[in-house]
């Protein structure tokens, strides 16, 4: 069975880091700085970072469950997999995760 592990956390030097861990070995990892708000909703990107990185944890789970061996054969295909049709389901369930 496949393990991933997507998190977006902020770390010792003030920055967030974006991980993704597939079966133990990093698939990504990279800094960011977000500082924006968001004038219509109020939430920072932080926040929204860290919802939809739950919600692909959970679509992950799903797909997981449904395969036990999922899994992404590179960057590029996990780049696929949190594309735009997932950013705009995440969008459909925002509030479930923010």
């Amino acid at each position: 069975m496949s393990k991933v592990s997507i998190n977006f956390f902020k770390n010792s030097t003030g920055k967030y880091k974006l991980s993704v861990v597939q079966d133990g070995k990093p698939l990504l990892s990279k800094e960011y700085i977000v500082t924006t708000v968001d004038k219509e909703t109020g939430h920072t990107q932080a926040q929204v970072f860290m919802g939809f990185c739950k919600f692909l944890q959970d679509m992950v789970d799903k797909e997981v469950e449904a395969n036990p061996d999922f899994h992404w054969k590179s960057y590029i295909d996990f780049k696929k997999f949190a594309g735009s049709k997932m950013q705009q389901k995440f969008l459909e369930h925002e509030s479930e995760y923010i």
